[in-house]
């Protein structure tokens, strides 16, 4: 109930993401506290190495601190449906911090075989035998709200070859929705010349200048 806490809510209204999509894709938010965190955690029993190790605490000067404060957090979840990270967005207005905030690699936490979004998308894709990739937590969520329930991104990192080793076991088709500016040219070059299974077929669909995936979803669901 902090007016941060308040905040976070005002934004995702503003973004028009439902209640129900935060429920669904489990969205949080990290009180803007030093140790709130890991104080919980150490309370629980968790020693200081397991709480660095997982990347919710950092060591400072003055012993252990929170590593996402007064952030909005997506949960990750593994390919076995289990939480092994977090992205942390700053809410609008604090310019001075970095816009995202992942959790490092960790003992449980790999990056490059991680897909954001897949426990929600898996059903869809394998019956599609389509995955539709993005590129931002948004972009998914938005795109699920506005029927497109197919659609995952690759996890605070450029796309891997084993992330698409992972589609490649539920759908036969990857269709690639990144953002059309310089910087999502890029990365589908990027993923071009990636090594990937044989019989995994992808496919670029063009979007609207200046509009990413979430921008459209919310004025053409149809489109």
């Amino acid at each position: 109930g902090s007016p941060k806490g308040k905040k976070a809510r005002e934004y995702l209204a503003e973004r028009q993401i439902t209640s129900e999509s935060i429920k669904h894709f489990g969205v949080g938010f990290a009180p803007d506290e030093w140790e709130g965190v890991t104080k919980h955690l150490k309370a629980k029993g968790y020693t200081d190495d397991e709480i660095l190790q997982s990347g919710l605490g950092i060591r400072g000067k003055r012993g252990l601190f929170d590593r996402f404060r007064g952030r909005i957090l997506f949960p990750i979840w593994d390919h076995r449906d289990r939480v092994v990270g977090f992205a942390g967005r700053i809410l609008p207005g604090e310019s001075d911090l970095a816009k995202y905030l992942n959790s490092p690699d960790s003992p449980i936490y790999h990056k490059g075989d991680v897909l954001y979004g897949l426990k929600q998308a898996r059903e869809a894709i394998r019956e599609q035998q389509e995955a539709v990739l993005v590129e931002g937590n948004l972009d998914v969520i938005l795109s699920a709200q506005a029927g497109v329930a197919n659609v995952v991104a690759a996890s605070g990192t450029a796309l891997t070859g084993l992330q698409l080793k992972r589609l490649s076991r539920l759908a036969r088709r990857v269709v690639l929705a990144f953002d059309p500016d310089s910087a999502g040219l890029a990365a589908l070059e990027r993923v071009a010349s990636l090594e990937r299974p044989a019989d995994l077929n992808l496919y670029v669909a063009p979007l609207p200048v200046g509009e990413d995936p979430a921008d459209l979803a919310l004025r053409d669901p149809e489109a």
